[in-house]
């Protein structure tokens, strides 16, 4: 008995490897969301075809039925942001899957990052990347991170909401893309600001790319580093000198007080931090001389939106 997972690409059946596209010629059960099967219908024609999506149901389904070569259909790439994920842990832990000595192969598809990023000539190892696709999404956090931010949208997030928040935010300037429905004929390719695009309407099967925010520089309180004369005597910083070392984290104390996220190896999460008000995540430096503390940005970043 073999099960195999399989990411059939972005959508259009021409977008498949020639292992996926064999996978299923040779299967005789066909599991997958009704929209890939109804993609794939010539291919599964004569065959035990399946709608089910929820990893759960999958399970139930693979263990009460007979079949030789059962396969799994999935959008785009299994690693990506994908449900595979969690059928194979599922897949891993069953002992009826295992009584049955079932074997589990897993096969990769073209993912609409990796269709998108092609179609428009770019890096996307130089992209952030989140999903904002049935779950919670940062997006302006994601923009600060200062590269060019990939979304995943569905659900209740489309690019217009997406791009309505960015304009929200005094950043409607910004350059983003929008592909809809890419591989199939009717695929379409946006270029314009998220003001613009704030207003508009696209398909349920859309990604969206939006460009590197510039970020300015921002002051740090107390006297310039510049300002003191000292030859070639040491000094403490400017970010160190700013916090007393008896009190907490400000960067920490306020971001936590706003719910904002918190680096796990921040020292000032919980109490006073042991650095005199620095993330101890400043030995980072030694391999990165650009690393800022990713505390006492956000908490740069807040304080200004509060002024």
């Amino acid at each position: 008995m073999t099960i195999t997972l399989i990411g059939i690409g972005c959508g259009h059946k021409e977008n498949m490897t020639l292992q996926a596209l064999r996978a299923i010629e040779e299967a005789d059960l066909v599991i997958g969301a009704a929209r890939l099967q109804q993609d794939l219908k010539d291919l599964t024609e004569g065959k035990e075809t399946v709608s089910a999506y929820r990893a759960e149901e999958i399970l139930q389904i693979l263990e009460n039925r007979d079949y030789k070569k059962a396969v799994i259909l999935f959008s785009g790439d299994i690693s990506f942001y994908s449900g595979a994920g969690k059928l194979s842990a599922l897949l891993d832990r069953s002992d009826v899957i295992k009584a049955k000595e079932g074997q589990i192969l897993r096969l990769p598809g073209i993912s609409s990052l990796t269709a998108f990023c092609a179609a428009l000539g770019f890096d996307m190892s130089a992209l952030t990347l989140r999903s904002a696709h049935g779950r919670d999404c940062d997006i302006i956090g994601a923009l600060m991170e200062g590269t060019r931010t990939f979304f995943l949208t569905g659900g209740k997030e489309t690019p217009a909401t997406i791009c309505r928040a960015i304009s929200e935010a005094g950043l409607g300037d910004t350059r983003v893309w929008i592909g809809e429905r890419l591989s199939y004929p009717d695929e379409r390719i946006t270029a314009c600001t998220a003001g613009e695009a704030a207003g508009m309407s696209f398909a349920p099967l859309s990604v969206l790319i939006a460009d590197r925010i510039p970020l300015r520089r921002r002051s740090l309180p107390g006297i310039p580093d510049a300002e003191f004369i000292r030859g070639k005597v040491p000094m403490t910083k400017q970010m160190i000198r700013m916090y007393p070392s008896s009190w907490p984290c400000a960067a920490a104390m306020y971001t936590r007080s706003r719910r904002i996220k918190m680096p796990r190896t921040c020292a000032g999460r919980t109490g006073p931090c042991s650095a005199a008000g620095t993330c101890l995540l400043q030995k980072a430096r030694r391999r990165n001389p650009s690393w800022v503390c990713p505390a006492l940005t956000k908490y740069l970043s807040a304080a200004a939106a509060d002024i």
